[in-house]
């Protein structure tokens, strides 16, 4: 579940909409407290209908708390494992480029590393990488993260319907 400042929602909706469109939950906060829920219509529906078949609240405030504390126990976002997404590009491009590429520890290894290649191959080899070459390596690299992101959408899917009645 995102939480976002009504101040953002209203200057970024399109956004936030896209959020719940693809099925999360979004906490809108006024100076910092929760204030209200957004969720797509269709789970809503069907949200309500199971939570009140499995016992009455008795009043409309703990209608809405308890429906809260429900729905949160029940959307738990499966987790997104940002290193292995980045391992399986880096498979890709050494599958595509037939050499094995070096892991780094951080950021700023990968990027002193990649300065010090670049001015070496700069050195050795005056020819740059070819317009084609580049292309096709860009490709490889969206074409995994277009799969990464249906893999994904699948995950979400999945889990909504595993959530739901």
């Amino acid at each position: 579940m995102q939480v976002l400042p009504a101040l953002e929602v209203k200057s970024r909706f399109g956004r936030v909409s896209n959020i719940v469109k693809s099925g999360e939950l979004v906490t809108i906060t006024q100076h910092g407290e929760p204030t209200m829920v957004l969720f797509p219509l269709k789970l809503a529906q069907e949200v309500l209908k199971v939570y009140r078949t499995q016992g009455k609240p008795n009043t409309q405030q703990d209608e809405g708390e308890g429906l809260l504390a429900w729905l949160e126990a029940r959307t738990a976002k499966p987790a997104f494992d940002e290193q292995a997404e980045k391992e399986r590009i880096l498979q890709k491009l050494e599958e595509a480029t037939g050499r094995k590429l070096k892991r780094f520890a951080s950021k700023e290894e990968a990027l002193a590393a990649s300065e010090r290649a670049y001015q070496e191959a700069k050195q050795n080899n005056p020819t740059p990488m070819t317009e084609e070459e580049e292309n096709e390596l860009m490709k490889i690299i969206e074409e995994e993260r277009e799969a990464v992101w249906q893999e994904q959408q699948a995950e979400k899917a999945k889990h909504l319907a595993s959530v739901s009645p």
